[in-house]
């Protein structure tokens, strides 16, 4: 069984965004930047403080390096790990995020942000096995405050 959903413009985006606080547990995140650095602040924090609320843990792939826990606020850095892959072995332009048995592809940089909800379990397993074989390949991070 498959079904998708489209979500068009700034507030499309972010209800797709907010829908990952039904996440069970986890998701996952081939990361382009940290959402506050892409959308604005009040909805970014909004958006972590949920996912914290509710403990869910997240997993980001990132091609950059270094990174301040400022730009992640409000951060449980036990709950929320980011790990640098480098752009020579994928670089990150296109934002996906896994979850329960879904798939989020965004794309902040259109004329128009676009994002798109797959709901597939075998597509989700692919992407998820995808996921943790870069996580493997992936280094720690640098954090600066």
């Amino acid at each position: 069984q498959s079904d998708t959903i489209t979500y068009r413009g700034l507030p499309g985006l972010k209800q797709a965004l907010w829908n990952i606080t039904k996440a069970e547990g986890e998701y996952k995140t081939f990361e382009v930047d940290h959402i506050s650095n892409l959308l604005d602040i009040k909805f970014s924090r909004s958006l972590r403080q949920r996912a914290l609320d509710l403990g869910i843990r997240t997993y980001d792939l990132s091609n950059s390096k270094v990174h301040r826990k400022a730009d992640m606020e409000p951060v449980d850095l036990s709950l929320s790990k980011i790990r640098y892959i480098s752009p020579d072995i994928l670089k990150i332009k296109f934002e996906i995020i896994i979850y329960n048995q879904q798939i989020t592809l965004i794309d902040y940089f259109k004329p128009e942000p676009i994002a798109l909800e797959i709901f597939n379990p075998s597509l989700s397993l692919m992407m998820n096995q995808m996921f943790d074989a870069f996580w493997k390949m992936a280094e720690e991070v640098e954090w600066v405050d």
